[in-house]
C-alpha cells in the first residue's frame, strides 16, 4: 500500500471554484483544515461554506482546531519576528490538544 501524501494549500487571491480544481486535480481526498479561528471574510471560505463545497465535491474535510496558529503566533509571524514564530510555534506543538490530534 502506497503512503497518502500531505500537502499543504492556500485561497488567497483565489475563488472557491479554482480552489476545488486544484484539490482535484492533485487528487486530494481529505482537507484537514487546521484553523484556529476557521473564519474568512472570502466568499466560500468560512469553515461551515468550505465544508459544504468540498462535500460537494466529494472530497472530505476535518477542522482540527488544536493545531490552528495562536494569535501571537500569527502577530509574530506578520511582524516578521521568526525566532518568536518558531518558539511559539514549538511551545504550542507541546500543549495537550495539539499532541492529541497530531497522534490520531
Amino acid at each position: 500500500m502506497r503512503p497518502k501524501a500531505i500537502c499543504t494549500i492556500g485561497y488567497e487571491g483565489g475563488t472557491v471554484d479554482a480552489f476545488l480544481r486544484t484539490l482535484r486535480e492533485a487528487g486530494v481526498e481529505l482537507v484537514l483544515d487546521i484553523c484556529a479561528a476557521p473564519v474568512s471574510r472570502k466568499k466560500g471560505f468560512s469553515k461551515n461554506q468550505l465544508a459544504a463545497h468540498l462535500a460537494e465535491a466529494g472530497i472530505g474535510n476535518r477542522h482540527l482546531r488544536g493545531l490552528g496558529t495562536p494569535k501571537r503566533e500569527r502577530e509574530a509571524a506578520r511582524g516578521g519576528d521568526v525566532e518568536s514564530f518558531e518558539r511559539i510555534f514549538l511551545e504550542h506543538m507541546e500543549e495537550p490538544e495539539a499532541l492529541l490530534v497530531a497522534r490520531r
